[in-house]
């Protein structure tokens, strides 16, 4: 029975911890999104110039993405070269030739792609439920897991 009580437990654990790196990863996320809405308040026509390849490595997994590189005049008449924070899985995805975006008159290096931002929104609070359903089984597995393990 013991090995039962450390598998509930782990379990438990470990879906608590990804409980709560999902909670804080959408607070995070959704309160850089709030900004840039907030900013974001000029619109422009911006050119795909460049499309830059990324990898990155978690854990054993590498993952690439596709940044658009994009060129825009400001409206104080200056040209902004910027690369788009977001990636895609190829490079085929990446919106372009010309795209409409807002970007923060204020920092015009800041920008938002508006389907991107769509679509952002939309993920947010699904996120946000599985983090809330990860915690919730995860807390009762955890208790359980302990009290199995004080039982014994």
């Amino acid at each position: 029975m013991g090995v039962v009580s450390l598998v509930v437990l782990t379990f438990g654990v470990g879906l608590v911890i990804i409980g709560v790196s999902l909670n804080v990863s959408v607070r995070y996320i959704a309160k850089k999104w709030i900004e840039l809405d907030e900013g974001c308040t000029a619109f422009t026509e911006a050119e795909l110039v460049n499309t830059v390849c990324r990898s990155s490595e978690f854990s054993d997994d590498n993952t690439v993405a596709y940044h658009g590189v994009y060129t825009y005049v400001s409206q104080d008449g200056v040209r902004v070269q910027v690369e788009n924070e977001n990636g895609y899985g190829t490079s085929e995805d990446v919106p372009g030739p010309r795209v409409t975006i807002r970007y923060n008159p204020e920092k015009p290096a800041e920008f938002i792609l508006p389907e991107e931002h769509a679509s952002n929104v939309t993920v947010a609070p699904t996120l946000k439920k599985a983090g809330v359903i990860t915690l919730a089984l995860g807390i009762p597995l955890t208790i359980a897991g302990v009290v199995l393990l004080l039982v014994m």
